[in-house]
């Protein structure tokens, strides 16, 4: 999928939520014009500014799925060789049941499609990939602790709360 087509599932406030990241913010409340906002920065010149705007954790998984055959991110992968996992939402600032919180500006980079899960798209991956130095390969000689980080991180994923762990971004 290509970055004009993910963001097409988000609704409205959480398009604004994404464009409050961009230089500007929105300068529109409707969903083609958040949308088309969002396509220019990120395929242009806002892209690296956005890039700084994300922490260690966000970078590294932007950098794991940039550089991946596929652009797929993957959390137990993820977790696994990092044993953590980035943000995918500011905390809510209410404690309602149906108010998840904001997003953070990792869903710029990390899109979400029912089919096909978390992944960069497809017209964005070039673009990261000129400035964006690959992940380091996984440390050597430690198969068996990468496998037990693995098997952790999949337990841990397993007792997330169910809701949290299916929010897509």
């Amino acid at each position: 999928m290509t970055l004009k087509e993910t963001p097409g599932c988000l609704t409205v406030p959480e398009l604004k939520d994404l464009v409050g990241y961009l230089r500007g913010g929105a300068s529109s409340a409707r969903k083609d014009d958040l949308i088309e906002r969002i396509l220019v920065a990120m395929l242009g010149s806002e892209l690296e500014t956005a890039w700084t705007l994300l922490d260690e954790t966000q970078q590294a998984a932007v950098a794991e799925a940039a550089h991946h055959a596929l652009g797929e991110y993957s959390d137990w992968r993820f977790r696994a060789k990092y044993q953590r996992a980035p943000a995918f939402q500011v905390a809510a600032a209410k404690s309602y049941g149906y108010s998840a919180g904001k997003r953070t500006a990792w869903c710029l980079f990390i899109q979400y499609a029912p089919d096909e899960g978390r992944h960069v798209p497809t017209d964005l991956r070039p673009h990261l990939q000129a400035f964006v130095p690959p992940p380091a390969p996984p440390a050597q000689g430690s198969r068996h602790a990468a496998g037990t980080s693995a098997a952790r991180a999949l337990a841990e994923v397993a007792e997330d709360d169910p809701v949290r762990r299916i929010q897509p971004c």
